[in-house]
C-alpha cells in the first residue's frame, strides 16, 4: 500500500535518487512548489474579493507557474534552474505587492521577502541564499528610498476590506513558512 505523500516521488528525478541531500532538496522543491502554488491561489481570491483584478491576475500567472515548476523538473530541467525560477518568481510578486499595496510600509508585504533567502538556503545552500540575501536587500532598500523621500504609490484596492485581507494574508504567510519549514524538517 502506498503512502499518502508517494504521488511527490513521481516528480523527483531518477539522478537524485541515490543521493540523501539531492533527494532531499528535490522533494522538498515538488511540496514546496505545489503548497506556495495552493497559497498564491488562495491569494488571488482574496485579491478578487478586494477588487484588486490587476494583483490578481499577476497571482494567476504566478499559481501556473509555481504549479508547472514540478513537471519541469520531472522533464529534466534541472533543480538549480527551477529553484531560481521559483525564488525570482516570490520576488516578482513581492515587488508587485508592494507596488499594489502603496508601498513597503504595510505589513502585508513584509513575509514574502523573508521567504527568499530562506527558501534559497533550504532548497540550494549558503552560496544561493546569499544571492537571494542581497536580492532581497536591494528590492527593500530601494523601495524603503521611495518611502524615505517621500514617494508613495496609490493603493490599489478597495481599502474598506483591507482588516479582513490583512488578516488572512498575513495568517496565510505564517502558515506557509510553518509547512514549508515542516517539509524541509521531515526530509531530513
Amino acid at each position: 500500500m502506498k503512502k499518502p505523500g508517494d504521488w511527490i516521488l513521481a516528480f523527483i528525478p531518477a539522478t537524485a535518487y541515490g543521493q540523501r541531500e539531492s533527494f532531499r532538496q528535490h522533494k522538498f522543491f515538488v511540496v514546496a512548489s505545489f503548497i506556495t502554488c495552493l497559497f498564491a491561489l488562495g491569494y488571488c481570491c482574496m485579491s478578487i474579493y478586494i477588487s484588486g483584478y490587476l494583483f490578481a491576475g499577476a497571482m494567476i500567472v504566478s499559481v501556473a507557474l509555481f504549479f508547472i515548476l514540478p513537471f519541469l523538473l520531472r522533464a529534466g530541467i534541472r533543480l538549480e534552474i527551477l529553484a531560481n525560477i521559483f525564488m525570482g518568481t516570490i520576488a516578482v510578486v513581492y515587488v508587485l505587492l508592494i507596488y499594489w499595496e502603496g508601498g513597503i510600509r504595510t505589513a502585508n508585504v513584509a513575509p514574502w521577502i523573508v521567504l527568499l533567502p530562506a527558501l534559497g538556503m533550504l532548497l540550494q545552500g549558503r552560496r544561493t541564499a546569499l544571492l537571494w540575501l542581497f536580492i532581497a536587500l536591494i528590492i527593500v532598500g530601494v523601495y524603503s528610498s521611495f518611502y524615505f523621500r517621500r514617494i508613495h504609490f496609490d493603493i490599489k484596492f478597495d481599502t474598506s476590506k483591507d482588516p479582513l485581507f490583512s488578516l488572512l494574508s498575513l495568517s496565510g504567510i505564517v502558515a506557509i513558512v510553518y509547512f514549508i519549514i515542516s517539509v524541509f524538517e521531515r526530509g531530513k
